[in-house]
């Protein structure tokens, strides 16, 4: 996992300018978590710490993530500084959900 969250940052970093999107923030966990493998998660947040820190200094990259979980996204990943602006998209009322199907 570690290898590849460096792949993709050193991609992004080459390709810029460029946009790196993270879905499924939540999938990562939390440092403080109590789980089987919480050591190895917590050097996996850790690196992906280290990396979004790094990709502040590229220029021309822009770094995007999504969550459907954001209460369990680790609050260090989130904080200002990272992932400054945060919106929230509520789901689709019955006349988004018609506009968006064809026909």
């Amino acid at each position: 996992m570690l290898a590849a969250l460096d792949r993709a940052f050193a991609e992004a970093k080459e390709a810029a300018p460029a946009v790196l999107f993270i879905d499924e923030l939540d999938s990562v966990s939390q440092r403080d978590a109590r789980e089987f493998n919480a050591t190895y998660m917590r050097g996996v947040v850790n690196g992906l710490l280290e990396q979004i820190n790094k990709a502040k200094d590229v220029e021309g990259l822009i770094l995007l993530g999504a969550t459907n979980y954001v209460d369990a996204v680790d609050s260090a990943v989130i904080r200002s500084g990272r992932f400054d602006l945060k919106l929230h998209l509520p789901y689709p009322d019955k006349g988004g959900l018609e506009a968006s199907l064809p026909g």
